[in-house]
């Protein structure tokens, strides 16, 4: 499976979500028993992770051939960063990690405001 590149913009205070067809030799490939893991860091090499997606926590899933990351809006309200990088992992039922999405995740912050 080759690595895509998506870049991602998130509205902060809204909800998001994004899915990813995963073929094999151009079909669906059926991912019943896998699971997904994925992480925004402010860049590649920090420490700190910024937000964290994963099957386990049910902000992520494998449903139809498809890995799909979902963001609440209490949650994109509650972040205080603007950006960083991501990565999607997805894992086989033997534990063969495939890294199948990568790149960049922008928040878009409202310019609207209530009124003091």
């Amino acid at each position: 499976m080759p690595t895509l590149h998506d870049d991602v913009v998130i509205e902060k205070g809204a909800e998001w979500g994004r899915a990813w067809p995963v073929t094999s030799g151009g079909r669906p490939l059926d991912l019943s028993g896998w699971t997904v893991r994925a992480q925004v860091r402010e860049r590649i090499d920090a420490g700190d992770v910024l937000h964290e997606w994963s099957t386990a926590a049910g902000n992520a899933s494998t449903a139809d051939s498809r890995v799909t990351l979902t963001v609440t809006a209490a949650t994109s309200r509650a972040w205080s960063w603007l950006a960083g990088v991501f990565d999607v992992l997805l894992i086989d039922p033997t534990g063969r990690v495939a890294r199948i999405v990568e790149g960049t995740v922008r928040m878009s912050r409202g310019v609207t405001r209530d009124s003091p």
